[in-house]
Formats: C-alpha cells, sequence, structure tokens
C-alpha cells in the first residue's frame, strides 16, 4: 500500500545512515513537549502492537496519509494526487501544514508491500482524529460527546466508517521507515 508522510529531514538521513528509522514515542520532542496528547498516541501504540502481525513490539508509529472518497480509502499514486487532494482540503490539514512548515520537513512517498499481512495500519478520517485530540471540543460541528467513544471503539475494532465532518483524508499508521519504503522524497509545498 501507498502512504504519504511529512517528516522531519532527519529522518531521510536515519533511513539512509541506518537502513531504518524506527520513531520512538518516549523520546518525541512533539509528544514531550505536548503532554496531554500522550495517552491517545499511546492508546494508538498499544492498538496497533495489538493488531500487529510483527514479530515485536513498536515503541512508536509513523503518521501517514491516505484518501477516501465514497466511504473507501484509496492509494494516492503520485505526488501530484497527493498535492491535490492536500490543496482541496486546506481548511481540513491548515494548522498541522502549517507546524509542518515550522520545522525543517519533507514528503515521503512510501510503499508497503504486502501491508495486509504485516500490520493493521489503524485508519482514520483525519477530522475524528482531530476531534478526540486533547482537549476535546464538544462544539466542533457535526460532533458529539458520544462520537468520542465510537471513535475509539472504532480504533480498538479496526472499523472504518464514514465520520460525522468527512474530511477525505484517511490517516494512517506504519511502525517504521525502511529503505525499500521510500519511494520519493519531495519539497514540502506551500498551502494556496
Amino acid at each position: 500500500m501507498k502512504l504519504w508522510s511529512v517528516q522531519k529531514k532527519e529522518v531521510v538521513y536515519y533511513v539512509s545512515r541506518d537502513g531504518v528509522f524506527q520513531p520512538d514515542f518516549s523520546k518525541s520532542k512533539y509528544l514531550n513537549g505536548i503532554p496531554n496528547l500522550q495517552p491517545l498516541y499511546y492508546f494508538l501504540l498499544e492498538v496497533f502492537n495489538r493488531r500487529s502481525r510483527l514479530d515485536v513490539e513498536v515503541p512508536g508509529l509513523i503518521f501517514c496519509f491516505a484518501g477516501i472518497e465514497n466511504q473507501r480509502v484509496y492509494e494516492i499514486q503520485d505526488i501530484d494526487g497527493f498535492t491535490q487532494l492536500i490543496q482541496s482540503r486546506r481548511a481540513v490539514v491548515k494548522d498541522l501544514w502549517n507546524y509542518f512548515k515550522l520545522d525543517n520537513r519533507v514528503i515521503l512517498e512510501l510503499d508497503y508491500e504486502n501491508l495486509d499481512q504485516t500490520f493493521d495500519p489503524i485508519l482514520i478520517d483525519i477530522n475524528d482524529f482531530q476531534f478526540i485530540m486533547p482537549p476535546i471540543d464538544l462544539r466542533v460541528k457535526n460532533y458529539q460527546k458520544s462520537d468520542v467513544n465510537r471513535i475509539l471503539n472504532n480504533i480498538r475494532s479496526g472499523i472504518v466508517e464514514p465520520a460525522p465532518l468527512p474530511s477525505g483524508i484517511i490517516q494512517a499508521h506504519a511502525p517504521y521507515i525502511a529503505r525499500e519504503n521510500i519511494t520519493n522524497v519531495f519539497t514540502l509545498f506551500d498551502l494556496i
């Protein structure tokens, strides 16, 4: 399965030097800087490790993107398609993209062959994920308090269902980035 991820340039360096980059939530400057996100991220990690068919538990996850249209998750085939999706959903990703622009980041085109035989990428609509990020704001359009448990239960069960406010973007999760997973590296573009 082809996935897209925005990573610091140093991740590409680690992969070229070591052959693989393995994230570790306990060492994440992002998570250590925003401790109220830790329970959600570690929940995702626990579910990922429980549902994974890897031989070992991983200490962190790579956050990636795919598309969703008419309740069908699809691979974004090339950088033009990825750019078009992100630009067309800029209202959804604007804050996240502005955060990416603060660091020295690149877009990685990733390919995980036989993904379904090795790990479950825990697919979730990016709006659902943003809704359950603390502090949960119950004033968000189309969402209700009951959606918190529904989303968490869907994550636990591996269910992908339409978000109350569909974004068109799926967040997926991978356990690592190995040399053979990187198809291309692209400059981070501006939202227009």
